[in-house]
C-alpha cells in the first residue's frame, strides 16, 4: 500500500504513492493488478507508463471485463 498527500492530486503525487506501494510490496509478482477510477492523473501516459515500469498491470472501471479475464488466468496458474 502507498500514499501520498498534497492539496491537490497532479500526477507527480499519485506517482509517488505508487512509488511506496511498490517499495512496500511484499510479493515478488510480476502481474499486479492497480485498479482506479477513470481520473485523468490515473489514465495519463506519464502515470500509466510508469506503473507499467514498476510491473503494475492498469485496470479501471472501463476495462472490468480485462480485469476479470486476468484474475480467472491468476487463479489458475495455483
Amino acid at each position: 500500500m502507498g500514499w501520498s498527500f498534497d492539496d491537490n492530486m497532479k500526477v507527480s503525487m499519485v506517482k509517488q504513492a505508487l512509488k511506496m506501494a511498490h517499495k512496500n510490496c511484499r510479493f515478488n509478482h510480476k502481474s499486479i493488478i492497480h485498479h482506479s477510477d477513470r481520473g485523468k492523473q490515473y489514465c495519463c501516459p506519464d502515470y500509466t507508463e510508469f506503473a507499467n515500469k514498476l510491473g503494475f498491470v492498469m485496470s479501471t472501471t472501463q476495462n472490468q471485463i480485462h480485469t476479470k479475464m486476468l484474475l480467472q488466468k491468476e487463479s489458475m496458474e495455483y
